[in-house]
């Protein structure tokens, strides 16, 4: 609704009714220019990629899709912040995919190895695109490989900037 609205995605097994693979969960945070959040997490004890399929037309929509199946994945929209929570023993990583549009990614190394966040314009080309909300990821495993942009719509001339921190940072 309108304000700033906080919503918890923290679901440890399939909610009773759902089937991973087939059900989603709906979350509408109302407009977006407000200072709403989404904080999806991961499954304790599954190995989990979680990636963010922003929309090409809509501002603060998308989906949160646990590409294992494992978990139903989360359907967002009025969205202005999406953090991405894991379990950094279980090797759980995450991704973001782009538009058929030309997309740009920033990429931010965050405080620890496994931190960070991400921001984004989709689409563009038409218009103005599309922001990306703010993407904050914890708990992430720096060993695994974070994707952008291989997952699903590809395509235009995409751009991918890296932001290092202010100590020595390693890219592989």
């Amino acid at each position: 609704g309108a304000g700033d609205d906080t919503v918890h995605i923290n679901n440890s097994t399939v909610p009773a009714g759902m089937t991973a693979a087939t059900s989603t969960i709906t979350v509408n945070l109302g407009d977006p220019t407000a200072s709403d959040t989404l904080t999806v997490n991961s499954q304790t004890g599954s190995n989990d990629v979680m990636v963010v399929r922003p929309s090409a037309v809509t501002q603060g929509a998308g989906t949160v899709d646990y590409t294992a199946d494992n978990l139903p994945d989360v359907v967002y929209t009025g969205t202005e912040h999406i953090n991405l929570v894991g379990q950094l023993s279980e090797g759980d990583s995450f991704g973001v995919d782009g538009t058929a549009g030309n997309d740009t990614f920033e990429y931010f190394s965050g405080d620890t190895v496994d931190s960070g966040h991400v921001l984004g314009t989709m689409n563009l080309g038409v218009g103005a695109g599309v922001t990306l909300p703010e993407i904050s990821f914890a708990n992430m495993n720096p060993g695994v490989v974070r994707a952008f942009n291989v997952h699903g719509a590809q395509g235009g001339a995409d751009v991918f900037l890296f932001v290092a921190t202010d100590s020595d940072d390693t890219i592989v």
